[in-house]
């Protein structure tokens, strides 16, 4: 008889461990998911920072980080029109 109660805490302790451990692991599933984007973002910054310009950092969520990237996505746009016309600028004027 004594060994019943010590078997049914050592189960409960188990399956609340069990429990946690599986609260964790979908908290930890959460969190990654929700900073791949970040990780993306950080990528293409370095292609750009090497001078790749036909890069897009487009990301298709409603946060913060999607804010970022949408922005640095119109800013790499905005200088890739401004290296277009300055080429098409110097072309016209090299050959008048």
């Amino acid at each position: 008889e004594d060994l019943r109660p010590n078997t049914a805490r050592t189960s409960h302790l188990f399956i609340s461990m069990l429990f946690a451990l599986l609260i964790i692991l979908v908290f930890y599933y959460m969190m990654i998911s929700r900073l791949f984007p970040l990780t993306i973002l950080r990528r293409r910054i370095r292609e750009f920072g090497n001078g790749n310009l036909d890069i897009s950092t487009k990301i298709n969520t409603k946060d913060e980080i999607a804010d970022v990237a949408n922005e640095f996505n119109e800013a790499i746009v905005k200088i890739r029109d401004f290296n277009n016309s300055r080429k098409l600028f110097l072309r016209k004027l090299w050959n008048y």
